[in-house]
């Protein structure tokens, strides 16, 4: 691997518009499970609620919503989850993500996860082109209305209730609901609170603000991807690491761009022609890897820097004398 980090990091080192895909993989570390894994959560899910759930991956299914006992226990596993997330600490992956964001390489990071832990360390969420990093699934930070439009933070009160297995009413359908009753009018329906994440199976309500940023980001043409901590299952993620490929590929600069792929377990054969190395290992050891000898490498750089500034000042200084001696007189031309 010695030579692998030493090759990725010297195009590090000159790039300047980073791509991050990321998942679940890269928060390991900070202590909450994975997805997929022999200890990940839907094994943990299946495992815990034996005879409800047939796979882990049915708690976020949102055909969930149709069996109250399920609904239930989605409710209480993200409170749990919640203060996971809420408790867990920032790992050296997400420190060099902001790091990247920091010395202006990050062109931006797609992240799959919920858990908050890339705008805890510094970096800016968003859905437009100022955002360093893209929710694509939502975040345990919020909490929306099933109704109305309301997005409210998940508070205390709010996990509470998760924790019990409910689904608290919405503060804004109650009061509209109230007013009208109030006005001697009917009341109308009142929306529940649930978590502010994508489920699957579900429509994505930022998906269109997310593909026109994909899109732009393509069009700066990306000199550098990583793909760190996830098994390349979701089906969007994966075209999107296939276009950008396709597009990597078709460059034809002197230096052409790189796909490297940080994870625990090597990829399939499908992203053989795709990824141009597979770093296989914790992404805390790995990036703290390519941390260090890009460190390494910056301060070669900056030593080389200065030693070409000394010696074109001495030259100057040279001239400088040289001309003192010999002055330069005009309108006179020797011969």
């Amino acid at each position: 691997m010695t030579s692998q980090i030493l090759n990725i990091s010297k195009h590090l080192l000159n790039a300047k518009r980073v791509l991050v895909i990321d998942g679940a993989g890269i928060s390991v570390d900070a202590g909450i499970p994975d997805f997929r894994s022999e200890m990940g959560l839907y094994e943990l899910v299946k495992s815990k609620y034996p005879g409800v759930v047939t796979t882990g991956k049915d708690l976020f299914d949102a055909a969930l919503f149709r069996n109250p006992t399920q609904t239930a226990l989605f409710y209480s596993f993200i409170a749990a989850l919640k203060v996971l997330s809420d408790n867990a600490s920032i790992t050296k992956t997400h420190l060099f993500i902001k790091m990247l964001a920091d010395t202006q390489k990050l062109l931006r990071c797609y992240t799959q996860n919920i858990d908050d832990l890339h705008e805890r360390c510094g970096l800016i969420p968003g859905m437009d082109k100022t955002a360093q990093v893209v929710q694509m699934h939502g975040n345990l930070t919020t909490v929306k209305c099933t109704l109305c439009s309301l997005v409210k933070e998940f508070d205390s009160s709010t996990l509470s209730l998760f924790d019990d297995g409910k689904a608290p009413p919405c503060p804004d359908c109650m009061d509209k609901s109230q007013i009208r009753l109030a006005m001697g009018k009917r009341a109308i329906n009142v929306g529940t609170l649930r978590p502010n994440i994508v489920l699957y199976n579900e429509h994505h309500a930022q998906g269109d603000s997310i593909a026109q940023l994909q899109n732009f980001d393509l069009k700066k043409r990306p000199d550098l991807l990583f793909v760190m901590g996830t098994s390349l299952k979701i089906p969007g993620v994966k075209n999107l690491i296939k276009s950008i490929s396709e597009l990597m590929k078709s460059t034809t600069t002197k230096s052409r761009p790189i796909i490297v792929y940080v994870n625990m377990t090597r990829a399939g054969r499908e992203w053989e022609e795709i990824f141009d190395y597979q770093l296989l290992g914790p992404s805390d050891q790995t990036c703290t890897l390519l941390w260090d000898k890009l460190n390494d490498l910056t301060a070669e750089a900056e030593s080389r820097r200065a030693k070409r500034l000394l010696r074109k000042q001495k030259e100057e200084k040279i001239e400088a004398k040289i001309t003192d001696y010999f002055p330069v007189k005009k309108g006179i031309v020797s011969y």
